[in-house]
């Protein structure tokens, strides 16, 4: 117990203290206390019981309290940017203001050359918000996200698009309902490794948790027609904003004047792309293909379209 007591303290001395590891402390101290005996229990079987709350202890003790993200499998590097967009045409439907524009988050995961030193490059937080995170993020209480700035993506946030004799093919995601972006980062790594540019989005205000362009960090706040708490209208309603969101992001991404000199150049495909949804994302991603003529693949991962 002693040296399990040991190993405790020189965990909190280099990582800090961090409420997850509560019940850990509290059952290494009970480890620490001397078995007591009612003259019906063995001997034994309380130092199997001591051992038993040990282990225990050690066992939460070494659980990682900062999710760790799967590295990239393919043939390229992973480079990132994030583009922070409003559109001046459209008003946002989530708020009262009718000055306040529609701004949509797209973040880029692209194919980059692979460097001797590929995790000594700039770093992007892994999700928004982790200074101002809001109460609830996608149902979980927000304190529970303030280490996820910690958490490794496998980017680099400097490092230019890769060469190539060919266009680099884009794929544009959208994610859950609900769902921040980043709960898509490992899916977005992976294929930007194998060759894609992916612009994974936030959809304001439906997102559990984005990072506007003004600087503000806003949670999910939904907006129903006066006295027509109507779910399904609104999810068809909302569709339609998701939708329109997309043509706004393909629009932007055929402007080589608002995108990174890395990424700009006719060094990407914007004129046939492929859409990928999750969830409520999923839905959209079929409306958008119907829809929009530049949309030549979609994948719709388990959504279920609202409205036509």
């Amino acid at each position: 117990a002693g040296v399990v007591l040991l190993l405790a303290a020189a965990q909190w001395a280099l990582y800090g203290f961090t409420w997850q590891d509560l019940p850990a402390y509290l059952l290494l101290a009970l480890s620490a206390l001397p078995p007591v005996h009612t003259g019906r229990v063995p001997r034994r079987l309380g130092r199997v019981g001591l051992v038993g709350i040990a282990g225990v202890s050690v066992g939460v003790w070494i659980l990682p309290a900062v999710p760790m993200l799967p590295s990239p499998d393919g043939r390229y590097a992973v480079g990132t940017e994030i583009y922070r967009w409003t559109d001046a045409s459209r008003d946002e439907p989530h708020t009262a203001d009718a000055s306040d524009r529609r701004s949509v988050i797209a973040q880029a995961w692209y194919p980059t050359m692979r460097r001797e030193d590929s995790g000594g490059g700039a770093r992007l937080p892994y999700i928004d918000g982790t200074d101002h995170m809001p109460r609830q993020v996608s149902g979980l209480p927000g304190f529970l996200l303030h280490r996820y700035g910690q958490i490794v993506t496998h980017a680099d946030a400097s490092a230019p698009l890769a060469r190539s004799d060919r266009r680099w093919p884009v794929v544009i995601f959208s994610p859950g309902y609900g769902a921040p972006r980043a709960v898509y980062t490992g899916l977005a790594t992976r294929l930007a490794s194998r060759g894609f540019v992916v612009f994974v989005l936030d959809h304001p205000y439906e997102s559990g948790v984005t990072r506007l362009p003004d600087g503000r960090v806003v949670g999910t706040h939904e907006m129903f027609p006066p006295g027509q708490p109507d779910r399904t209208r609104y999810m068809a309603d909302q569709q339609l904003v998701r939708a329109a969101d997309i043509r706004f992001v393909i629009d932007q991404i055929s402007r080589p004047e608002v995108l990174s000199a890395r990424l700009r150049g006719g060094l990407i495909e914007t004129s046939k792309v492929a859409v990928i949804g999750h969830s409520f994302g999923g839905a959209v991603s079929a409306m958008a293909l119907s829809e929009d003529p530049r949309v030549v693949a979609a994948a719709n991962i388990d959504g279920t379209p609202y409205g036509d």
